[in-house]
């Protein structure tokens, strides 16, 4: 067609349907777009809430709580969300839920979906929160003590962060072991037994047994000493302490077996002359005791002196002979000693060396079976004290009444001793009774044979005794309606176990029993209450009345109560004799003496001061024998002369100390100076004289 020209008509065909196949494809292309759209919406999920697994929760201060968010629905395209906590100060929240409780409070915790902005939230509340006992368990099952030992323990309460972790203690047998609340176990006596412990807060319990074992103490031999024959045997017996230790056992050994031989029992077989040791040793402990085992053909049978008693000059020696039986004795050998080395001293020859006026024994004792005999040795005594006032050389007493005393019936008493050298003019001394009835008066009754013991018992102090020439003891027999002291009824001094005694009327009652004590200012009185225990006395003034109570817890004749032996020296002859306060400290001492009574001589052995330049004993300061005498604290602000003495415990083995010597012995002087009412004064110098003639006291009887 080239060079064809189309027609008008023609183009506008072609035009049209050029035009309706463009409109067509229009069409086409148009639908398909719209296809693809409608697809693309129908793909996308959209998010369409959003939930927390705690709407709630409450924490502890510094504790955590993991929250988890889940979105709606399931397939949402889109999962992610945001945290945030409304009150950061109390609780605060990680981008992955972690919630961390800052402080006591409440916050909301916030989650947020980043698709389409739901939110939930989780309400945070920060408290205390108690965490409770689960139980309790010990350090130790089991343990094994010795007695007097500790032993910690330590308690461990489950859970570590509970909040109440106290616990207590206790002891099944608090005999054999005691536990402090802080889990010290102290262990008293051998036994078994349980420590528990016990949460305060649920009552969890965890036990540790123990074991006490008792140790052994010590160990003694049934015999010291023993002498055999030849094939001759003997059972020795050992004896471990305490009673009841744990381990008992001991071992046997013989020092030198060709004397004799031991066996595991303790069977002793002798073998030839000669000398050995039997060893007793504890397998806990090791502790010994020896019996010295001789064998001999001929053994010691007895021990003879030359003489019995010999008087020496001062500064005079005297040769002893003793002769050992039989004369062929196999070990004749001797030791020699003195019972009073102040008085005479004697060489391992048995030569005796006078040392100064008194008396000695000298014994003779063989080595093998220990047979002795004595020589009494009297030396002249130059001492003298002043005022003619001369210890006795007499024997302790074995009797209240000897030879030189008398006792007889008396209208209204009777007087239990009295001496009839001429001296009397010194002490009197009145007992009297209390809660005794008619039958216990009557004659060798139950009053008459106390009152007996309690002269026998001060005669026979280390002090009175050596004095005894210048007491007597009176004693007034008073009856009480009753027998023995009651709640109710009182005695005829008006004692009950509530009330005291009268001493003003027991006073008077003496005075009238005996109308020739009215002119005596010299007397003391014991007052015995019979049926409690205990003891007390009245201050009187020195070498003036004075009185003291004594009551005894049995009146009968197995008593326990040796009545007097020490808690009568303690309150007669200590506080109603001679004045002397206690030395024992009490709350109150302070106010119970006063040192304003001194001055009449009275409690001089206290102080209220610790100047030993002021002290009543400071006279016995730096003396030779007397380093114990001091000042030594009874409570603050009041001291005493020496640690012990009677006066501090009215026990066996208590003594009275320099100082309360010193007064009982001036008291007993200034009653001999009492031949009538009026006192003498002492001479100038006198006192001092009278210490000095102390001082050869003390060292005569071996006192210092």
């Amino acid at each position: 067609m080239k060079g064809s020209i189309l027609s008008p008509a023609k183009f506008c065909i072609l035009h049209s349907a050029f035009c309706i196949s463009i409109a067509a494809f229009c069409i086409s292309f148009s639908s398909c777009k719209e296809d693809k759209e409608v697809g693309k919406e129908a793909a996308v999920v959209r998010v369409a809430g959003v939930s927390l697994d705690r709407p709630a929760v409450t924490l502890n201060p510094d504790s955590t709580v993991q929250l988890t968010a889940t979105v709606a629905p399931e397939n949402a395209d889109s999962t992610a969300v945001t945290w945030h906590s409304t009150a950061e100060d109390f609780a605060t929240v990680s981008e992955a839920g972690l919630v961390t409780a800052k402080a006591v409070g409440a916050a909301a915790i916030v989650v947020t979906t980043v698709d389409g902005g739901f939110t939930d939230t989780c309400t945070v509340t920060i408290a205390r929160i108690a965490v409770p006992v689960t139980g309790v368990s010990l350090n130790r099952d089991t343990a094994t003590l010795l007695a007097n030992a500790t032993l910690q323990l330590t308690a461990t309460v489950t859970p570590d962060d509970a909040d109440v972790k106290n616990v207590t203690w206790r002891s099944t047998k608090l005999n054999v072991a005691t536990v402090s609340q802080s889990g010290l176990v102290t262990a008293k006596a051998a036994g078994t037994v349980s420590i528990i412990v016990t949460t305060v807060e649920g009552s969890f319990t965890d036990t540790c047994t123990v074991t006490v074992l008792q140790p052994v103490t010590g160990v003694s031999l049934n015999k010291d000493a023993a002498t055999l024959k030849p094939a001759t045997t003997l059972q020795l017996a050992a004896t471990v302490a305490p009673a009841n230790a744990s381990v008992k056992g001991v071992a046997w050994h013989s020092t030198a077996e060709a004397a004799a031989t031991v066996s595991e029992a303790g069977l002793v077989a002798a073998v030839a002359k000669g000398k050995t040791y039997i060893v007793a040793t504890t397998a806990d402990g090791g502790f010994t005791d020896t019996c010295a085992v001789t064998v001999a053909e001929f053994p010691v049978t007895g021990v003879s002196l030359d003489k019995d008693t010999v008087r020496l000059d001062s500064g005079a020696t005297l040769q002893l002979a003793a002769a050992v039986a039989p004369a062929n004795a196999d070990f004749p050998e001797l030791t020699w000693r003195s019972t009073r080395t102040t008085v005479a001293t004697v060489s391992n020859e048995g030569l005796v060396t006078v040392v100064a006026g008194g008396k000695t024994s000298i014994i003779a004792t063989s080595i093998e079976g220990g047979w002795a005999d004595t020589v009494t040795v009297f030396v002249e005594n130059k001492y003298k004290l002043i005022a003619d006032l001369n210890p006795s050389s007499t024997p302790a007493l074995l009797d209240p009444t000897p030879e030189n005393g008398e006792y007889w019936e008396h209208e209204s008493g009777f007087k239990l001793w009295e001496h009839k050298e001429g001296y009397g003019h010194g002490v009197k001394i009145t007992i009297v009774g209390e809660c005794f009835s008619r039958e216990d008066n009557k004659n060798d009754g139950v009053y008459e044979t106390w009152c007996k013991k309690m002269a026998l018992r001060l005669l026979k102090n280390d002090i009175i005794r050596n004095f005894r020439d210048y007491i007597d003891i009176y004693v007034a027999v008073a009856e009480s309606p009753v027998s023995r002291i009651n709640a109710t009824t009182p005695g005829i001094f008006g004692t009950t176990v509530t009330a005291g005694t009268n001493f003003d009327a027991a006073n008077t009652f003496t005075v009238t029993a005996f109308p020739e004590l009215a002119s005596a200012p010299n007397r003391s009185y014991i007052l015995i209450a019979n049926g409690m225990m205990g003891g007390w006395a009245l201050f009187g003034q020195p070498a003036g009345n004075c009185g003291s109570a004594w009551w005894s817890t049995d009146m009968g004749p197995d008593s326990r109560n040796d009545i007097g032996t020490y808690w009568m020296m303690h309150e007669f002859i200590g506080h109603g004799f001679a004045s002397l306060a206690d030395e024992y400290g009490y709350q109150g001492a302070k106010d119970t003496y006063s040192f304003d009574w001194q001055r009449s001589g009275m409690v001089r052995n206290v102080s209220n001061t610790d100047d030993l330049t002021k002290v009543p004993w400071k006279r016995f300061i730096g003396i030779e024998g007397y380093e114990e005498v001091g000042a030594y604290l009874v409570e603050p602000g009041i001291w005493k002369p020496e640690p012990y003495s009677i006066m501090v415990s009215d026990q066996e083995g208590f003594y009275y100390n320099a100082q309360s010597r010193w007064l009982i012995y001036k008291h007993i002087y200034d009653c001999s100076k009492f031949l009538s009412n009026e006192r003498k004064k002492y001479e100038a110098g006198e006192e001092a004289g009278l210490f000095e003639a102390f001082l050869e006291f003390d060292e005569l009887y071996n006192v210092r």
